[in-house]
């Protein structure tokens, strides 16, 4: 695909492990939430991806990234294939946590790419791996892999993206309901129940 980038093993165990302790310590995904998604910054217990993956991206300056989505797949659970639109900036990244799983890119012109995504990889996005090729994870309990069967475990992914404020309207980004937003440090969570269909995408 061009203009993907999957870094392996980006995020070591103990990294992945310390994520996952904020993301319990921060009960995100409790009440029946499957997805939380901050706004005007990016939580700081994953603040030390930014200079890790800047190298990586086609823009600089800062912040490098402004929304996360934070999404929890049960087994079986996938997302729809979708671009991200472009209020985004040039620059989507994903982090990939506790199972292994199988993202399928499709191109405008139809040609089919799957990508095996581990735990603690991370993929990065830009020019027409963004934009002219959708990305999605389809809904079964395992995947094939170039003749490997695995099977699919409760999985964690995390999106960075940067907003271009030019491009949206305050009245596009979604309110945030009375008693579910907390602060957590200057960035506000907002977490709900979603189809795992990222705020801000396009099929």
């Amino acid at each position: 695909v061009p203009n993907l980038c999957v870094i392996r093993d980006c995020v070591g165990p103990e990294e992945q492990a310390t994520i996952l302790q904020h993301i319990e310590a921060h009960k995100l995904f409790t009440s029946g939430s499957n997805q939380a998604i901050t706004y005007g910054g990016i939580p700081p217990w994953v603040d030390f991806l930014v200079d890790r993956l800047r190298p990586y991206l086609p823009r600089q300056g800062s912040p490098l990234f402004d929304q996360s989505i934070i999404n929890y797949y049960a087994v079986g659970q996938g997302i729809k294939a979708h671009k991200d639109l472009p209020q985004f900036a040039e620059g989507i990244v994903g982090l990939s946590l506790c199972s292994s799983v199988v993202m399928d890119f499709v191109a405008d012109v139809g040609a089919h790419c799957p990508v095996l995504l581990r735990p603690g990889d991370v993929y990065v996005l830009h020019g027409a791996a963004q934009y002219q090729w959708t990305h999605g994870i389809a809904e079964r309990d395992h995947d094939t892999f170039y003749g490997h069967t695995l099977r699919r475990k409760t999985r964690i992914s995390i999106t960075l993206r940067k907003v271009l404020p030019e491009l949206v309207c305050k009245t596009d980004l979604p309110s945030v309901p009375t008693g579910r937003a907390q602060e957590m440090e200057t960035t506000t969570i907002e977490t709900h129940v979603d189809p795992i269909a990222h705020f801000g995408d396009e099929p």
